[in-house]
């Protein structure tokens, strides 16, 4: 089957850029207090662009990510907005987005760790075989800084007598 070349004014894809313009512009840095609720069908409007997969999500997600990197704050969900709208996360919001983002790297560990597992080295060449042991170390590296979490590197020191 031959390749086909994209061709037209836009080959990459419709730029995002003035949709996401939209989005900032709409919800200015000072009308975007902690907690405040952004429900999709607002966002539709703006943009012109029905919930769902594909450039709803491209928009959306290069929008909330110009957001956090250029005025520091995070749009996410809380569960109860999945599906519905988004959320400018407060403080303990933000943890239990950390909370969610740890699981699924942990995941990720597991997952590298049982392919690595699975590798018949004798099938490889050399080259493969660095790379394997290299993703094996790193694996093994995340799986180790994982399970250090929580660990207190200095005891807590406690007032009082003693």
């Amino acid at each position: 089957m031959r390749n086909r070349r994209k061709s037209g004014i836009f080959e990459g894809g419709i730029p995002a850029e003035p949709d996401v313009r939209k989005l900032m512009e709409a919800y200015p840095e000072d009308s975007l207090n902690l907690n405040m609720v952004i429900p999709y069908g607002d966002v539709e409007k703006i943009i012109g662009i029905k919930y769902g997969p594909g450039r709803w999500k491209t928009v959306t997600k290069r929008w909330r990510d110009d957001v956090k990197r250029d005025l520091g704050k995070i749009i996410g969900h809380e569960e109860e907005d999945l599906g519905v709208a988004f959320r400018v996360l407060n403080h303990p919001g933000k943890v239990r987005l950390g909370v969610r983002s740890e699981r699924k790297i942990k995941t990720q560990v597991k997952r590298i760790r049982e392919i690595v597992a699975l590798v018949d080295r004798k099938a490889l060449t050399d080259t493969e075989c660095g790379t394997l042991d290299r993703l094996d170390w790193r694996s093994n590296s995340f799986a180790a800084n994982l399970q250090l979490r929580g660990t207190p590197v200095v005891p807590q020191l406690t007032s009082g007598k003693g």
